[in-house]
């Protein structure tokens, strides 16, 4: 998947639903949490997605969500048939990657690797 790099705080994108608007070209969103529980992230990708903001999206990498396992993450993102990478090391944990909002990357997933590159120049 291919597009520019938006997103950020699970809680903010989702609180934003209505007043910024949803993407409407290809994008990569970039998702991270710190202390939600499952339940409650479970509710913010439930709103994202009841509100259309996905339908522009081609890809989602995601940080450290606090999450045990990806399976509310599984649950809610895989039936759009769209990469997911989990694990990635952005947001509040110790490991903390800093990524250009707003460049254009490309994501590829497999079964035995996963990969977040710069693709070129960053959109105004």
């Amino acid at each position: 998947a291919r597009g520019a790099l938006i997103g950020g705080n699970l809680t903010l994108l989702a609180a934003d639903v209505g007043v910024e608007p949803a993407p409407t070209v290809p994008t990569i969103l970039l998702l991270e949490e710190v202390n939600e529980p499952p339940y409650r992230i479970d509710r913010l990708l439930t709103q994202l997605l009841r509100a259309g903001w996905f339908a522009a999206v081609s890809g989602v990498a995601c940080g450290d969500l606090g999450l045990g396992d990806d399976e509310v993450l599984r649950d809610r993102l895989e039936p759009l048939g769209i990469p997911v990478l989990t694990g990635l090391g952005v947001g509040h944990g110790s490991g903390n990657l800093a990524l250009p909002l707003g460049a254009d990357v490309r994501l590829e997933v497999a079964a035995d690797r996963a990969d977040l590159r710069l693709e070129g120049a960053r959109r105004g």
